[in-house]
């Protein structure tokens, strides 16, 4: 949940940990994993599904 609000919403670690009730290196780590699991599994884009996301860039745009 963590990766998905920080890269939707382009929120510092420091306010997820808040949020969240977690410590910041718990976000930043949670981001980092996640954000290498979904580039290296090519996640799809559920609105378009021939689309595939290939690079973290792709995730972003």
């Amino acid at each position: 949940m963590a990766t998905l609000i920080h890269l939707r919403h382009d929120l510092p670690h420091s306010v997820l940990r808040l949020l969240l009730g977690v410590a910041r290196s718990t976000i930043t780590w949670a981001i980092g994993e996640v954000r290498t699991l979904l580039a290296g599994r090519r996640c799809a884009v559920p609105d378009r599904p021939g689309l595939r996301l290939r690079t973290l860039t792709d995730v972003f745009a």
